[in-house]
């Protein structure tokens, strides 16, 4: 059981991006008829967003698993090279 042929790796890629691209259409379709009709329930999520807060969740729990210490990243050596608050270098 090899990798994937890049190939089928873009494809499937492709193919999730469309997913993603029909999914926010349909939610801006659906935020306007919210809007339009006056109704105060918020409209379903985009996939972009559910895919958005699962990154943000799974960030949060990993900063707090101890089988994943971010320690190295916290070290005067590496603090200038973090440039991003929640991807610390891994050593």
């Amino acid at each position: 059981m090899g990798k994937s042929p890049l190939r089928n790796v873009l494809k499937n890629f492709l193919e999730h991006y469309e997913t993603l691209e029909e999914s926010v259409h349909h939610s801006r379709k659906v935020i306007k008829e919210f809007a339009e009709s006056g109704r105060s329930t918020p409209p379903p999520l985009s996939l972009y967003a559910q895919e958005f807060l699962k990154l943000k969740e799974l960030t949060e729990s990993l900063k707090n698993d101890v089988n994943c210490p971010m320690i190295e990243g916290h070290s005067e050596v590496n603090r200038k090279k973090n440039r991003y608050k929640d991807i610390l270098p891994f050593v």
